[in-house]
């Protein structure tokens, strides 16, 4: 079974980016959002394997987004993918529940491997 992704960020680019090449790579992507709120409504919906969830957005945050959606679901899998400078940011979102921390840019390849690998129940506690 291809595993499914929900993908917020508050940049069209990126969304666009990413769920072309994730369903690409056989990958369904169940859905869009574009800030914290929307991720914990779509996950809410849709349900996916993992949660690909930028950091900084307006209004509702990553953080927002990664505490709701651990509300509803504690094991939920989270990548957070952030352009965030800030040297003890991937640790603080590992301590508040990510499973894996990327700094884009992203290398597209290792995030497909890691959401693959996820979906089978492996990897936790990853940063790039």
């Amino acid at each position: 079974m291809k595993p499914s992704v929900i993908i917020i960020d508050d940049y069209n680019e990126v969304t666009d980016t990413f769920s072309e090449y994730l369903s690409l790579s056989s990958i369904d992507v169940l859905a869009i959002g574009h800030n914290g709120n929307d991720a914990v409504e779509l996950y809410k919906v849709h349900k996916p394997d993992v949660v690909l969830l930028d950091y900084m957005m307006p209004k509702f945050n990553g953080f927002y987004a990664l505490r709701n959606i651990h509300k509803i679901n504690p094991d939920a899998k989270v990548i957070f993918l952030t352009a965030s400078l800030r040297p003890d940011l991937p640790q603080q979102l590992k301590d508040a529940g990510a499973d894996a921390v990327l700094t884009k840019p992203i290398n597209m390849n290792n995030l497909v491997g890691l959401i693959k690998t996820m979906q089978l129940g492996g990897v936790t506690q990853v940063s790039n």
